[in-house]
């Protein structure tokens, strides 16, 4: 007996061996959490260096032996900035276009894929944040990828001689080039993992809920996913052409990358080669999500006619968007908290004209006092998000609408609403990346990152613990994340009518950008 329990105890102290998986480009070998299989920093493309910089991602290069992914490796180049609410926390290369899975134990019954776009205005953010870690999503029963793609003038960049040396190809937005690589590596691969290829979610928010509304409209991306859910993704952006005039009448795509290799300093000669062999911390410059607002300098992405025929906001208009199951939405006080919101607020009621006194009407509260802060807000995000649910509905597919208006705990004296990304370790269940996190606000992140993982098994999110009917045009039915868990028609519909009726005369459409 004595010898029976020295060996069970022996064998509780032993650390279980790493989990290994074979995958197309060779054998990985990653670490485990419980009863969740962890695997980082998989190449899903090659590095985008020499000549592969500023041209589609190629295939990942293949390796010998066991290639060991436990840890997250290099985010993309970018320029931090402070206060930035999902910062990267690795060094930064330009050889950075890995992804991440976590995957439950194997059991033979292949699960749901959730693959995560993250934001930063496809200027800043990757996959390795604490908010975004996906071992809890996993544990619910879904696999779940993050993974990181071209930002800033590496991603999303133009010029003449690029588009020379490609013609007909799919050019400037290299950043979803490297998203749709992505999703092609995911398709297969992920069975490897005990993921299921055929049933993949995308989902993100800000800039990568608006990766997944050019991932419904690109016809690059299609048959790639399954549902899809769009987090504060906005929509009405203006789109930039390659070449020409752009629709706002500000320069292409190329010009701006005209002025961009000058300024480096870029002579005659072989451009290309010259700006391939510039450092990558000269291409990202001073330029961040923050400070991106020189029209003639912007970093942004565009319409080449090829991955993107027309902006998504055209393409849902016209009802040629991906047929898939969609959640969409925004947060209650998407840009409040931002320090200029003040002067940001005043700008965008000044564009609506007569209508001004109309619109600081309805942003007056029930009690006295007056919320127009949330104006820039609604205008950006909350707007075009029940426009998508709206549009999707009216062509045939199925939507659900939802406002994320929980705040928490800790942060419930100094908010009135929840602002831009809050959400986000809500969904990912990870209610403990959040200071000071309360009972209160677990039990939030319990309700919605189950919501999102129903979404992904079944494509409805209704479930017990959430009612929630599918987007009707004509009741608008939205429902409200906070501690009631509340449904509503026509969620604050008046304010909502006007913004859309200017954006409808194209008066104040910059806003967006």
């Amino acid at each position: 007996m004595l010898t029976l329990i020295s060996l069970l105890l022996v064998a509780a102290t032993v650390p279980a061996s790493p989990p290994v998986v074979a995958v197309e480009s060779g054998t990985l070998s990653g670490a485990r959490d419980g009863d969740v299989r962890i695997f980082k920093d998989i190449p899903y493309a090659a590095p985008p260096t020499g000549e592969l910089r500023w041209r589609p991602p190629a295939p990942a290069q293949h390796w010998r032996g066991v290639r060991r992914a436990a840890e997250y490796g290099f985010s993309c180049p970018q320029k931090p900035f402070p206060g930035d609410s999902q910062p990267i926390e690795t060094e930064t290369n330009e050889d950075c276009l890995t992804l991440n899975v976590w995957a439950g134990p194997e059991n033979g019954k292949p699960r749901p894929v959730m693959v995560w776009i993250h934001g930063g205005g496809l200027m800043n953010g990757g996959s390795a944040t604490p908010a975004t870690d996906g071992r809890a999503l996993a544990r619910q029963g879904v696999v779940v990828v993050t993974f990181n793609y071209r930002l800033g003038r590496l991603g999303f960049f133009a010029h003449p001689a690029l588009s020379a040396e490609s013609p007909g190809a799919p050019l400037g937005n290299y950043g979803y080039m490297d998203q749709i690589a992505a999703l092609k590596w995911v398709r297969a691969n992920i069975g490897a993992f005990g993921g299921d290829p055929h049933n993949v979610t995308i989902f993100g928010e800000s800039a990568g809920g608006g990766s997944v509304a050019m991932l419904m409209t690109s016809p690059l991306a299609k048959g790639l996913y399954d549902k899809a859910i769009i987090e504060s993704g906005g929509g009405r952006q203006v789109p930039i052409a390659i070449r020409g005039a752009s629709a706002d009448g500000g320069p292409s795509m190329e010009a701006i990358g005209e002025t961009f290799a000058r300024e480096a300093g870029v002579k005659e000669g072989d451009v290309l080669a010259s700006l391939r062999a510039l450092p990558a911390d000269k291409v990202v410059g001073g330029v961040n999500m923050i400070n991106n607002f020189d029209r003639k300098k912007s970093v942004n992405w565009s319409v080449d006619g090829v991955l993107l025929k027309a902006d998504p906001t055209t393409i849902f208009m016209r009802g040629e968007q991906a047929k898939v199951p969609l959640i969409v939405g925004a947060n209650s006080d998407e840009l409040g908290s931002i320090p200029m919101i003040g002067a940001l607020a005043a700008h965008a009621l000044s564009q609506f004209g007569e209508a001004a006194p109309l619109v600081k009407a309805l942003y007056q509260r029930p009690g006295g006092g007056e919320e127009l802060d949330r104006l820039p807000g609604d205008a950006g995000f909350v707007e075009p998000a029940r426009y998508m649910a709206r549009r999707a509905a009216e062509a045939g597919g199925k939507a659900w609408h939802y406002s994320f208006a929980y705040v928490a705990s800790a942060d419930r004296k100094k908010l009135k609403g929840a602002p831009h990304a809050s959400e986000i370790a809500y969904v990912f269940g990870n209610p403990d990346a959040i200071r000071g996190a309360t009972d209160a606000d677990r039990k939030m992140a319990a309700t919605v990152s189950a919501t999102w993982v129903r979404f992904a098994q079944t494509g409805n999110p209704a479930g017990q613990a959430v009612d929630w009917p599918a987007y009707d045009p004509a009741s608008r039915p939205t429902l409200v994340f906070d501690e009631a868990l509340t449904v509503t028609t026509n969620l604050d519909g008046a304010r909502l009518d006007l913004i859309e009726a200017a954006y409808t005369k194209g008066i104040w459409s910059k806003l967006a950008q």
